[in-house]
């Protein structure tokens, strides 16, 4: 296993400003493009970057949004097109993002999207993991703006709850999450595990690319600061909400994911809660039930402390109650939605 690692390892520059490729795949993302791209020129990170463009099929007016922003030179803004002939055994999105990796010119990749926001001080957090010797560095993202409705709200805090996870399995050396719009790769690991032709056809290809990193022995870590300086926005409807739900667990517990195992016991602590309050379940198990609850609540509220982000850990049994939903409105999904359909895609 850790063969694949020795071959490809390269030194490590003891710096945290090597020279950076930001890799942003989209596709009819023109109202976010403009936002996106003017929180990037305003990051105060020192090193060389250059920002990487890749149209995914858009069939919107991004062309004329972009028009401003590609004369740049703080950072430099390349626009490149993916097509969809090639590299069938891929979703479309991996093909922009392996698009994108062979047109990098640096040894560091960051992969993000374009419905995001960044706070000035992002990337230079991304590289604090560089001297660590890591390969693969996973940031915290959140979500931004003013959060209208229940849906909304959820997203939020299901977000918040994440990442907090993600950290925790991390720091008992157990990574098995992440987000494709906030990491950072070094590029000879990434060509090493096949890039996303490796990956295979994924509609969770970050999860994927944790996992190749992991099992080829690649070491995998976060900032030394584990703040959310990375924002996504939510979705703005119940059905784009489902959907995503679909696609991050359909995609993120697969059989060799380290979330399978954590998400199936979860599950049964779900169910037999849930029983043991109609008083169908025998009382020791309604006992061990309630302090499983307890312990939870209390992993969730060192777990936010720890990670920094704004939501409330006094919220969870509200969120705890969507939990137990979401897992009822999972099981039935495979019936009602056997295909998964997330920005005019099926995945």
């Amino acid at each position: 296993m850790l063969t694949l690692q020795k071959k490809y390892r390269a030194a490590i520059q003891h710096t945290v400003c090597p020279a950076l490729s930001i890799i942003i795949p989209f596709k009819n993302e023109a109202p976010n493009l403009a936002r996106m791209l003017t929180s990037l020129q305003a990051q105060t990170y020192t090193g060389a970057c250059e920002v990487i463009l890749v149209n995914d099929a858009s069939d919107d007016a991004f062309e004329t949004v972009l028009a401003p922003f590609m004369t740049s030179t703080t950072p430099p803004i390349r626009l490149l097109h993916a097509f969809a002939a090639s590299q069938a055994n891929l979703t479309s999105k991996q093909r922009a993002l392996e698009t994108g990796v062979r047109a990098a010119q640096y040894d560091w990749l960051v992969f993000t999207d374009a419905d995001m926001l960044f706070e000035p001080a992002w990337l230079s957090s991304l590289t604090q993991g560089i001297p660590e010797g890591y390969d693969l560095i996973f940031g915290h993202t959140s979500i931004a703006g003013v959060l209208h409705g229940t849906v909304q709200k959820l997203q939020a805090y299901q977000l918040a709850f994440l990442f907090a996870v993600a950290y925790a399995f991390h720091r008992a050396h157990l990574p098995a999450s992440c987000m494709g719009n906030n990491i950072l790769i070094r590029k000879e690991a990434y060509v090493a595990v096949g890039g996303q032709p490796g990956l295979g056809y994924s509609i969770a290809e970050d999860f994927k690319l944790l996992e190749a990193f992991r099992q080829n022995g690649f070491v995998i870590g976060t900032p030394a600061s584990f703040m959310p300086l990375a924002h996504t926005f939510p979705c703005l409807s119940l059905q784009s909400y489902y959907h995503q739900m679909l696609r991050w667990a359909r995609g993120g517990l697969s059989r060799t994911s380290l979330l399978l195992p954590a998400g199936i016991l979860f599950t049964i602590q779900n169910i037999t809660l849930t029983c043991a309050l109609f008083g169908i379940v025998p009382q020791y198990c309604a006992v061990h039930a309630l302090i499983n609850f307890l312990l939870t609540m209390f992993f969730i509220t060192m777990a936010f402390k720890k990670t920094g982000t704004a939501e409330k850990a006094g919220k969870f049994p509200l969120y705890y109650c969507a939990i137990i939903l979401e897992t009822l409105v999972f099981a039935v999904s495979f019936i009602v939605t056997p295909s998964v359909v997330w920005k005019s895609r099926k995945l």
